[in-house]
């Protein structure tokens, strides 16, 4: 067990990301039960509304408002963050802060005070075929923490999960061996998403978009370019995105 975590730690060193197994599937089925409580409250039959929520919520200004920072986030039980919280943050923290002092957390506008310890945010997109717009977010960085691009590169580290989606067309597209990279580019505000970087600067690398199982964890380093991961599914594809932030650091995150 050591060495393939070892193992895993230098994949993740050389590359920016890599992919755990860290839940099984009653841990999926719970995430999945209290985000589909949370879209829709109103509706008593509740199999398989998230996976066709684009058939149930195809005008982008619902999907706004559902996706809204201040409401897409849930709680997450002990059993979860205790897993999330193993042996591979705790060694990866260390090595790149000089300390494991770390919690969990969902991040949004951080000027609104939305900073929620032991919570995840989630993420719904609905298949490109099927809207005008695309509810990906573009591709950035997550040192761009709160909307502010942040000069500290040891404030936080991202776990994405997938729910619903799990194949190439739903994955999350990265740039592998970005994070090696002192991205000193121009960064656009856009209200709806985290500052993304402009898609002359993101041609100049390499995406792919890993297939993923059910119960995986894709860990980021907060330098890698990451994101604009249109849905080239068939159904709507339901993911986490959960911060281990820096306890030393996470002043510099509220202010």
């Amino acid at each position: 067990m050591q060495k393939k975590i070892q193992n895993k730690i230098n994949f993740y060193k050389e590359n920016g990301y890599c992919i755990l197994k860290l839940l099984d599937i009653s841990d999926i089925n719970y995430i999945e039960k209290n985000i589909t409580k949370l879209i829709f409250p109103e509706k008593k039959n509740k199999n398989k509304l998230i996976e066709n929520y684009h058939k149930l919520v195809n005008d982008d200004y619902t999907h706004n408002q559902k996706m809204d920072s201040s409401k897409r986030y849930i709680k997450l039980n002990k059993k979860i963050n205790c897993k999330l919280r193993g042996e591979f943050l705790k060694i990866i923290t260390k090595s790149y802060w000089g300390h494991s002092k770390f919690d969990l957390f969902w991040v949004g506008n951080t000027k609104k005070g939305e900073l929620k310890k032991n919570h995840t945010g989630f993420r719904i997109s609905r298949p490109q075929n099927n809207i005008k717009s695309d509810d990906s977010a573009g591709g950035h960085i997550d040192r761009n923490i709160g909307g502010e691009l942040r000069k500290e590169a040891d404030l936080v580290i991202t776990m994405w999960i997938p729910i619903k989606g799990y194949s190439k067309n739903y994955t999350l597209r990265i740039a592998p061996k970005s994070h090696k990279i002192n991205h000193s580019v121009a960064f656009k505000k856009n209200s709806k998403i985290t500052p993304v970087i402009s898609k002359k600067y993101e041609n100049k690398f390499s995406f792919i978009r890993p297939n993923m199982k059910k119960g995986e964890v894709m860990i980021i380093n907060p330098n890698l370019l990451h994101g604009g991961s249109t849905n080239k599914g068939s159904k709507s594809r339901v993911s986490l995105d959960i911060r281990a932030i820096n306890l030393k650091k996470i002043k510099n995150i509220v202010n």
